[in-house]
């Protein structure tokens, strides 16, 4: 299975000038409302994504000395205004399914003395159950206003197209995840005798400038059980299990740097062994593995607080180990996944019932757009970033040739 990046600018183009046109006499100046923004907004259809919610604005040149009032609908007419507009014409485009979405309001208002409207809300509902292969359009128009409507920008066009499995992933690049001050459930962290990590990354580099002894760190506990790159003596670009009293143990295999890569690492302690993955291939067993069981449950600690040492993404010891590129689909089970459960369909880049898996006990997507990280698990253990101002990028995985 091909991992490949791919970063992409934006969805689609802007068409036409804010006053190309107007269905109001053209030299009429007077203070007149219009749509906000007139890019389309793009809505992605996944299996992946059940529901989301967009808003959106209409504005005035000028303030109003009273309310400016409105009402709005969905309009299958303006589908083919959307094509004439923004396509050459040729493509299949169809008005989307009613049960598909659902306006919070059809009234809308922009307040004395103000530029724009209240945002208005729109609910996209079953977004999974679509049919990908089409490309739907919702045209949302003003109905009536209480003064006029700049005709060419009456209409808020909203495209569903068929999104990837990954669409955002997060830059770690001098930050680092964590389960805020505790874990949801942390006794369900304490006694891992039975583990696998899994983690999609993208190293820029695991050797970069201010990164200390060669080290960057992937997940884990300092001193306890932690998932590395490079160490003393050792390759910047191999991963190793650094384990609290059972040694440390390198990989054979080196990780590609600006490559998608799926890493997956089990662990049982009964069995006294830990197999490491790389997309789903074999690459290490180690026996004689006899730490005991993990425990991951201590609370929040920078790791040289004198309180016990707590679990992380992309930090150790220190903040000069961070991991300097891009991660996604962060997850912890409480079971040793099978080669088959590691290779099954698409799991590199999705679980898609999380909430029915009751060994999941933590999977950070990393989609979120904010700093606060939400757990898609059923068990609620949510992440925060620890540099405020995490940054997302733009990807669609897996790529397409």
């Amino acid at each position: 299975m091909k991992l490949k990046h791919i970063y992409f600018a934006s969805l689609m183009a802007v068409a036409g000038g804010m006053f190309a046109g107007c269905s109001d006499d053209i030299e009429n100046f007077d203070n007149q409302m219009f749509v906000t923004d007139t890019t389309p907004a793009v809505v992605l259809m996944m299996a992946t994504a059940e529901d989301e919610t967009q808003e959106f604005t209409f504005s005035i040149p000028k303030p109003q000395d009273s309310d400016v009032t409105f009402t709005i609908a969905a309009d299958a007419n303006k589908v083919q205004t959307y094509k004439d507009l923004y396509t050459d014409g040729t493509k299949e485009i169809e008005m989307v399914p009613s049960a598909n979405y659902e306006l919070a309001t059809t009234q809308g208002v922009i307040r004395a003395g103000s530029l724009n409207s209240d945002p208005i809300a729109i609910n996209f509902i079953g977004l999974s159950t679509m049919d990908d292969t089409k490309t739907y359009v919702l045209p949302i128009t003003v109905t009536n206003c209480s003064i006029g409507v700049l005709g060419s920008q009456n209409t808020r066009y909203y495209v569903f197209q068929k999104g990837a499995l990954i669409n955002v992933v997060a830059n770690l690049d001098d930050n680092a995840l964590r389960p805020g001050n505790a874990w949801a459930t942390p006794d369900k962290f304490r006694n891992l005798t039975k583990l696998t990590c899994e983690a999609l990354i993208y190293p820029y580099s695991l050797s970069g400038e201010g990164h200390e002894s060669g080290i960057s760190t992937l997940m884990g506990i300092e001193g306890n059980f932690l998932f590395r790159f490079g160490d003393a003596g050792l390759a910047s670009n191999i991963l190793q299990i650094a384990t609290g009293s059972a040694g440390n143990f390198a990989v054979s295999r080196a990780v590609e740097e600006n490559v998608w890569t799926h890493v997956a690492i089990t662990y049982d302690s009964d069995a006294q062994e830990v197999n490491v993955y790389f997309n789903g291939s074999l690459v290490n067993t180690f026996t004689g593995v006899n730490q005991g069981p993990v425990d991951w449950s201590p609370e929040y600690s920078n790791d040289n607080d004198g309180k016990a040492r707590s679990f992380w993404v992309g930090h150790s010891y220190s903040a000069s180990r961070w991991f300097e590129g891009e991660m996604s689909e962060v997850r912890i089970w409480d079971k040793v996944l099978t080669p088959e459960e590691i290779n099954a369909e698409n799991h590199f880049y999705a679980v898609l019932e999380p909430e029915n898996e009751p060994n999941l006990l933590m999977y950070w997507k990393l989609n979120d757009g904010v700093d606060e990280i939400k757990d898609y698990s059923q068990y609620g253990n949510n992440g925060v970033a620890e540099v405020a101002g995490l940054q997302w990028v733009s990807v669609s995985l897996p790529a397409t040739e």
